[in-house]
């Protein structure tokens, strides 16, 4: 549903300003509980395919630059 005087138009190009936005997220606070879904991912023991088991590697080698080095 479009707000009033919004076009379609309109409205998806500010949705694909945002999608363009770069997202950063600071896990300072959770650094504890990143580090335990690291190991836990780490030690996962299913074995993954097509779409999911690319996100889990994507997912994994962040982890793995933060924490895999015993930072």
């Amino acid at each position: 549903m479009l707000k009033d005087g919004y076009t379609m138009e309109e409205a998806q190009k500010e949705f694909d300003q945002l999608v363009e936005e770069p997202v950063s997220i600071e896990i300072s606070s959770y650094s504890a509980r990143m580090k335990a879904l690291f190991n836990a991912l780490e030690d996962y023991p299913y074995e993954l395919e097509g779409q999911t088991a690319l996100v889990y590697a994507l997912v994994f080698e962040q982890f793995d630059k933060a924490y895999g080095k015993g930072e």
